[in-house]
């Protein structure tokens, strides 16, 4: 139970930590997001600014245009955020930049500047390509976000107003809406972990009685099933076999009588040896009800012997028990010589097979057993759900072993085999 509470406290970490992870990645896109749009917004009331001191002579590089709107962009455009900007015409000739050495020169407008040239209130925004020419002086700014937007100073003037930000402001309010928003996220993720914890530990308790529970009544089961074996087989030893064989001791002797008619002194003598046959049947059947050495010579010798009833039977049989090496208890055992019983009896009266192996090994859970023979097959589904030539007992092997957690496996394939492979565990 500790261990399970303990590994879901391990699965809330492990969720708080991925939990804030993506809060950090979020909170920073969401920042970004946010300053990106801020940007746009900077832009647009910056050219309008700018746009009410741009004349016609800008258009045809006046000197005194030129140097009036640098003192406009100087006073109230460039700051710390923005270290560029640039007044374009639409056929891709820079009118104004804070960097003198660009005024007057042509670039070719990429497809999305020569929309927002066209539109009226479009404003995009974008990471500057600072490998391009018109930035040639920007690149010792390693990223820098560029923000477009129309310029319409006068009738007939469709401009475009270009302002570069650095992009470190982009980042720092990512960051900065992170650091707002984590703590309260991640706090509440760990008072949510600290009230879940002592609903995990007394669900763990109670699944922990639940199947204390299940393996008292399924102990229960296979010691009343043992009692009740136990009296059928000693009440058939003291009582029908008993008094079988000692009939078949009567009808011996009077049928050696010498005064005896032959005819009936044959029938008294074939009469005598059915009932000695069906009190040898009855003798194995009581060793199959109740098999004295499973509890007091171990499950090996157990299995050994329904091995070697198989043998009788025509069939070659073998045992594996190589990897079977430790004590079983007694609750496992029972369980494991009833399928093994279950299992054997099949082969013997349904397989018609000429092999069958019989293996028990240790895992690290409890006990695999596994049965198999190279007889006729049949379908598993039909035998398991619909049994109808004496199957029964595989369906009630499986629902006892289902209740002790265990699992059963039933394989088979008409003219080829039957597999039923059985796991066990030992708690």
């Amino acid at each position: 139970m500790l261990r399970s509470v303990v590994q879901f406290g391990i699965a809330g970490l492990i969720a708080l930590i991925v939990v804030g992870v993506a809060t950090q990645f979020a909170s920073r896109r969401a920042g970004e997001r946010s300053a990106v749009d801020q940007a746009r917004s900077t832009a647009l009331l910056r050219a309008q600014v700018v746009s009410r001191y741009v004349t016609p002579k800008l258009l045809v590089g006046d000197p005194g245009a030129i140097d009036r709107i640098d003192r406009v962009v100087t006073r109230s455009v460039l700051d710390r955020s923005i270290v560029r900007v640039k007044i374009w015409t639409s056929d891709g000739t820079i009118l104004y930049s804070d960097e003198k050495r660009l005024i007057g020169r042509r670039f070719a407008l990429g497809r999305e500047e020569r929309e927002v040239v066209r539109s009226d209130r479009r404003v995009v925004a974008g990471v500057s390509n600072l490998s391009s020419p018109e930035n040639q002086f920007e690149r010792r700014d390693r990223k820098l976000l560029e923000v477009y937007t129309p310029m319409r100073p006068f009738p007939g003037a469709r401009l475009l107003f270009e302002a570069y930000f650095r992009y470190d402001a982009v980042s720092s309010a990512g960051a900065q809406l992170y650091q707002n928003s984590a703590p309260w996220t991640i706090g509440a993720l760990i008072v949510l972990q600290l009230v879940q914890l002592p609903l995990a530990w007394s669900l763990a308790r109670r699944l922990q009685r639940r199947q204390r529970e299940s393996e008292r009544v399924l102990r229960q089961a296979l010691e009343a099933s043992t009692v009740e074996r136990r009296r059928v087989a000693a009440d058939l030893h003291d009582g029908v076999v008993q008094g079988l064989a000692g009939a078949a001791f009567t009808l011996g002797g009077i049928a050696r009588r010498p005064d005896l008619d032959t005819n009936v002194a044959e029938l008294l003598s074939r009469t005598e040896h059915e009932l000695r046959d069906g009190v040898q049947a009855l003798r194995s059947l009581l060793v199959e009800i109740y098999p004295p050495n499973l509890f007091e010579e171990g499950l090996a010798a157990a299995l050994d012997d329904l091995v070697a009833r198989l043998r009788t039977s025509g069939v070659n049989a073998s045992l594996d028990l190589a990897q079977f090496d430790r004590a079983v208890p007694e609750t496992a055992s029972a369980l494991t010589f009833r399928a093994a019983q279950e299992a054997v009896r099949n082969v013997t009266a349904h397989s018609h097979a000429t092999r069958a192996q019989v293996a028990l090994a240790t895992t690290a859970t409890g006990l695999e057993l596994r049965v198999s023979d190279n007889g006729i097959g049949c379908d598993p589904t039909s035998v398991l759900t619909a049994p109808a030539d004496g199957h029964f007992g595989l369906r009630g092997i499986r629902d006892l072993i289902a209740e002790a957690g265990g699992s059963f496996t039933f394989d088979a394939k008409p003219g080829v085999g039957t597999s039923i492979r059985v796991e066990v565990p030992v708690s």
